[in-house]
């Protein structure tokens, strides 16, 4: 069984972490990419084979007005218009492919994650290397059109349906027959067989990558950074009709366009552990952004959360922190529990739920950090997790 382990990093001052959307699982597999009935448009063929090689984590909804809203009033963005329809929990339209990845750059910072797109819009690795190797990219980013399509179809607990969740496109999705001409709030409809909603139906979501005829032979973690068309449109909307909301239909747009029925959806890429020194089990990092934490006065008193999730009780783990942090246990706040590091280590940690107050006495100045988290396996060998950075003024 998969196991989820998540972190969260936070500061007891001037910080709230921001709130992601629930993130769905889409295990690692292959599939048939294409119009599988027969009665497909030219381009949706031909079937051709893909396999990816990494899991994914994928939006479990649209991203909303409520969320896409945060991202303007930090960055002084214009918020998009909402039709008059509502905003809040409606997915938020009138978004430019442009815009999209700029979201997922903006909550990769929030999280320390690198970006994962650079400012033209090519895809990024963890160096901040231009690459077309999505399994590179550790930022949030927009799915590939063929991840997109695998994880419409239900990933590997795919039944086959022609739409996301149903053979019936009342009952999964929003469409020119029963959207009353709008959008609607995100998850109304029943969800896939993954546990993802609307993706067939309210709006059309952007991926990452360009349109362009499909191959004839198999393909492993396709992605196309050129085609005779723009971004790939996935999943039709409230205004088209049925046939555009089959798992297999397709469209693009011009990468500075918007519409009153194109949002997007966002991802992220799981490191196989085989490949990195990640953690063995798949898992989420919630981390404190940079440039969000003001500290006047030392000591600077900082908390952080550790939250396992179905991890045995007894499971060990350590903390190395560069730049020679230093941690306490002489604070008397007894619902903190201490801990001590030795050099730029802590003690081996045997506790499930961990809580820890840590006095810094020598980080000065604006002088980056960076921390990760060892975990020892069954034979005592230790897998890190990918250095996490930060950054207090």
């Amino acid at each position: 069984m998969k196991r989820i382990l998540t972190f969260l990093f936070a500061a007891i001052f001037a910080f709230m972490a921001f709130s992601v959307s629930d993130m769905v699982l889409v295990e690692k597999g292959t599939f048939q990419m294409g119009g599988l009935w027969g009665d497909g448009a030219n381009f949706e063929s031909p079937v051709h084979e893909v396999t990816f090689t990494n899991d994914l984590l994928i939006g479990k909804y649209e991203v909303t007005f409520d969320e896409y809203d945060v991202f303007c009033e930090e960055t002084g963005r214009i918020r998009p218009g909402d039709e008059g329809w509502g905003r809040g929990s409606r997915p938020v339209i009138n978004v430019s492919w442009h815009d999209a990845i700029a979201y997922c750059n903006w909550l990769s910072q929030k999280e320390t994650l690198p970006f994962a797109y650079d400012s033209n819009g090519n895809l990024l690795d963890n160096n901040g290397e231009i690459t077309v190797d999505t399994i590179n990219v550790a930022g949030y980013r927009l799915p590939t059109e063929a991840e997109w399509e695998f994880a419409a179809r239900g990933g590997t607990k795919s039944s086959g349906f022609e739409y996301a969740g149903s053979n019936s496109l009342e009952e999964v999705g929003w469409f020119d027959s029963n959207s009353e001409g709008m959008t609607h709030e995100v998850g109304q409809k029943l969800p896939n067989d993954l546990g993802l909603y609307d993706m067939s139906g309210n709006v059309w979501e952007w991926c990452s990558d360009m349109f362009d005829e499909y191959p004839d032979s198999p393909q492993i973690n396709p992605y196309k950074t050129i085609g005779f068309g723009g971004p790939v449109m996935r999943g039709g909307s409230w205004e088209y009709e049925a046939r555009s909301a089959w798992v297999a239909s397709r469209d693009c747009g011009s990468e500075f366009a918007k519409s009153n029925g194109l949002g997007f959806r966002i991802c992220r890429t799981i490191p196989d552990p085989a490949d990195t020194a990640a953690f063995p089990d798949k898992g989420i990092v919630l981390l404190l952004p940079e440039d969000k934490a003001v500290f006047e006065n030392f000591p600077r008193l900082m908390k952080f959360e550790w939250l396992p999730v179905n991890l045995p009780e007894g499971t060990t783990y350590q903390i190395e922190i560069e730049y020679c942090w230093k941690f306490s246990n002489s604070i008397d706040e007894p619902e903190f529990f201490g801990i001590w590091a030795e050099g730029n280590y802590s003690p081996w940690i045997s506790r499930s739920g961990l809580t820890a107050t840590v006095l810094d006495h020598e980080f000065i100045g604006s002088q980056p950090g960076r921390w990760r988290v060892g975990y020892k396996d069954e034979s005592g060998e230790i897998k890190w997790t990918d250095w996490r950075y930060f950054r207090f003024h």
